[in-house]
């Protein structure tokens, strides 16, 4: 399933991306080669880390839109 449709990410690589130790969005992001665009897919990834680790740092959405 798509978390991010921007940017065409799923579920899966969010998973691979947690269980390579990645612990905030902006990790998420930078480990799968994205940047946040429209940041609706924010909350969702932030549960999706909080879920496995206990907390999320969201990150940045840009200004562009």
């Amino acid at each position: 399933m798509y978390v991010c449709i921007c940017n065409a990410i799923t579920d899966g690589q969010v998973a691979n991306a947690i269980g390579s130790g990645c612990r905030s969005v902006a990790d998420v992001f930078k480990r799968v080669g994205e940047r946040p665009n429209c940041g609706k897919c924010v909350p969702d990834l932030c549960k999706m880390v909080r879920s496995s680790r206990g907390k999320c740092a969201p990150a940045m959405v840009d200004a562009a839109g």
